[in-house]
């Protein structure tokens, strides 16, 4: 439990214990550095920093890392051991299940390259990922289904119910009683998101083989809240914004191209990816990885040296 609200010059816990167990300014527990408010802001920077810079000093390879190939890294190196904690932590009180998912949001931002005003309901439908907390309430679900099957049901087993707020309570009901798998609930999160945001289907950027972030950025909105915001468009003067691009007469050509090779319209192909899931593996591929290209094309063009 956290010692204090918010960390203090006056926090004295020296020769201070509960039934034998000293109080610590900070612990670490698999991996994570822990303070006494419960707070892991440190570790959280640090690994986002590390991914950060091994993608700027090309740590991994001279090409430039897709997002799903950082968000990779980010979840082998960190998220795996974020698990555990989380699961703790979420039983706390809200308070702390707000700023552990605020927190891990900032921090898959900064692995990205993302602003971090961009909303954590587009970040995470875009990317087709569940978030942290909803993992872990997934994995708290997955210990109470094995303590029910073998007949050690806890006697405050409605208490961690009430403390879910990702997955609804009927779901987690049909999970626990063998209606529904694991994956039902991953899949039940995914598409409601997907949809949520104007995606029919999820695995918006699968099969990306060119960079794909500045898709991303355009997808999401995040060009608008800092980059493009108050800019000028280099292609033809107009008020800069991802709107723009897809009207812009300097992209005409570009998405008249688009439009032809994968017989769809450039705005709705480029803001539902999704579309194009039900094709064949390999022409999905391509159609994703020609999309990128044009869409970085189009976004470089129209921002270079811009006011």
């Amino acid at each position: 439990m956290p010692l204090a609200s918010k960390k203090s010059k006056k926090d004295r816990f020296s020769n201070k214990k509960l039934l034998d167990v000293p109080y610590v300014v900070k612990y670490k527990y698999l991996g994570i550095n822990i303070d006494y408010t419960m707070n892991f802001t440190s570790t959280l920077k640090e690994t986002s920093k590390l991914i950060s810079n091994w993608d700027k000093h090309q740590i991994l390879g001279y090409k430039i890392l897709s997002v799903t190939q950082k968000l990779s890294i980010w979840k082998t190196y960190f998220m795996s051991k974020l698990i555990h904690p989380i699961i703790t932590l979420i039983l706390l009180s809200k308070s702390s299940l707000k700023k552990i998912s605020s927190q891990t949001s900032m921090s898959i931002k900064k692995c990205l390259g993302i602003n971090q005003k961009l909303e954590k309901e587009k970040l995470f439908g875009w990317l087709n990922e569940l978030t942290p907390v909803e993992i872990a309430e997934i994995a708290l679900l997955r210990t109470l289904r094995k303590l029910v099957q073998i007949e050690m049901k806890p006697v405050n087993y409605g208490f961690f119910l009430r403390k879910l707020s990702a997955i609804p309570i009927e779901l987690a009901e049909k999970y626990l009683n063998g209606n529904i798998t694991k994956v039902g609930i991953k899949d039940f999160l995914l598409l409601k998101r997907s949809k949520s945001i104007v995606l029919e289907k999820g695995k918006p950027l699968e099969f990306i083989q060119v960079s794909d972030i500045e898709w991303l950025k355009f997808a999401t909105g995040e060009l608008d809240l800092y980059r493009w915001k108050d800019k000028t468009c280099a292609l033809c003067s107009g008020e800069l914004s991802t709107n723009h691009l897809m009207i812009c007469n300097g992209t005409f050509n570009t998405r008249k191209e688009i439009e032809a090779k994968i017989g769809e319209r450039a705005d709705i192909a480029l803001r539902d990816p999704t579309l194009f899931n039900s094709r064949e593996k390999n022409e999905h591929r391509k159609i994703k990885s020609f999309l990128a290209e044009k869409i970085n094309s189009m976004i470089i063009s129209a921002g270079r040296s811009v006011g």
